[in-house]
């Protein structure tokens, strides 16, 4: 079956640290916005490129999941909206959707977000709005994935499991 997991949480929290840690080795293509901006775009965000990186996300999510590659989507999906376009899009190729949400605090976000290079840093006010939104609406079953995977800070810089 194939399988899209989808990354949820605000900026700086260590969504993309925790996937080069835990997973050096995967059995899925990572879609990353954040990489696509760097490394095709040459920086971290410019307003006009947007909805062009959007699109080369999606429609190369779209081809990979076609071909039977499982995908990993490494953004904030912050907004339900978000989430739900692509629980939608993964129904399309029968694929198993899998949340997993970063669900740190904010300040904690903030503190890692200072110890990247400056040119990487999101300002703090868009992690403030973005936190809200993910406060507002948070993960939810109901949007149409088939599992979520709540992660919490542990005392050692990593993540653990949630309580359920």
């Amino acid at each position: 079956m194939k399988r899209v997991f989808i990354f949820i949480g605000v900026p700086g929290i260590g969504k993309s640290t925790y996937l080069e840690t835990t997973h050096p080795k995967y059995d899925f293509v990572v879609l990353s916005l954040d990489r696509f901006r760097r490394e095709v775009l040459g920086n971290n965000y410019f307003q006009p490129a947007e909805p062009f990186a959007h699109s080369w996300i999606e429609v190369t999510g779209r081809y990979l999941l076609g071909s039977g590659v499982n995908i990993l989507l490494d953004n904030t999906h912050v907004q339900r909206f978000l989430r739900e376009k692509w629980v939608r899009l993964a129904s399309e190729f029968r694929a198993h959707v899998t949340y997993v949400w970063f669900d740190g605090p904010v300040e904690l976000a903030k503190e890692r977000n200072r110890l990247r290079p400056e040119m990487w840093q999101v300002p703090e006010t868009i992690i403030d709005r973005m936190s809200n939104d993910l406060t507002e609406n948070p993960p939810s079953l109901e949007e149409g994935c088939h599992e979520i995977i709540r992660l919490i800070p542990d005392k050692l810089g990593g993540w653990k499991d949630a309580p359920r």
